[in-house]
């Protein structure tokens, strides 16, 4: 059946960009920026998945509720994961952050909306669009980081 299919597409690309994300956090353990690599690690996967990317967004605004909530629980699974990982490495550096988990929304907020709007900018642009997600993500960390020490 067509909607146990979709079900199941965005179950598997769930899994695939959690993967991916776990991979990031590895490269950002070496050295590499966690923003700069989770932006360009996600945009190249929506590139290369544009199908099943715009899907995502389109379902997440679905009036069917078995798809809208399967969108919308992959992005909540996505946050959830990074608002973990934002507050273990916090610890670690022993920099306190305010609001993990609105920030954590909010970064994947862009994630999405940002990469899926890649998706239709000429080759040219896109670079300019990278570094803009990623100076916003930037701008949220700042601002976590500001309210944690209030």
């Amino acid at each position: 059946d067509m909607d146990g299919l979709g079900l199941t597409l965005i179950e598997q690309c769930g899994e695939s960009m959690r993967k991916l994300i776990h991979d990031v956090l590895h490269q950002a353990s070496n050295g590499r920026s966690l923003i700069r690599a989770s932006v360009e690690t996600l945009f190249d996967y929506f590139s290369s998945n544009q199908g099943m990317s715009r899907m995502i967004l389109q379902e997440s605004m679905s009036r069917q509720p078995a798809f809208r909530l399967a969108a919308e629980r992959l992005m909540q699974t996505m946050s959830a994961d990074l608002a973990d990982y934002l507050e273990t490495e916090a610890r670690e550096r022993g920099v306190p952050l305010g609001h993990t988990r609105v920030a954590a929304d909010s970064m994947v907020a862009i994630l999405f909306t940002a990469g899926i709007a890649l998706l239709d900018t000429p080759a040219a642009e896109r670079s300019r669009h990278v570094e803009t997600a990623i100076i916003q993500l930037r701008m949220i960390m700042h601002g976590a980081e500001v309210m944690g020490q209030t």
